[in-house]
């Protein structure tokens, strides 16, 4: 396995954890009652959040700088790192 094939393997795992987490925040804002339990899981879930995104932020840059050429003039990519940022 390559380096690249590694690193990119990292990021789409990082981008599926971020989704699940943010998936399982919404389905608990949704519930009408707010427990410290409650809050308590949206506090331990966050800590996931930060660091699946932070090492999909780091991937993402690896794999930006290898292939900047590319990636400058896509607008699929800008609309990514607004969305991102969003």
């Amino acid at each position: 396995m390559s380096l690249h094939i590694f690193i990119l393997t990292l990021h789409v795992l990082g981008a599926g954890l971020v989704l699940g987490v943010s998936f399982f925040c919404v389905m608990l804002m949704y519930r009408k009652e707010w427990s410290t339990e409650q809050l308590a899981r949206f506090v331990y879930i966050g800590k996931f959040g930060k660091w699946f995104s932070g090492l999909q932020f780091l991937t993402g840059i690896i794999l930006v700088i290898n292939e900047w050429d590319e990636f400058k003039e896509s607008k699929i990519f800008w609309i990514k790192m607004g969305l991102y940022l969003f």
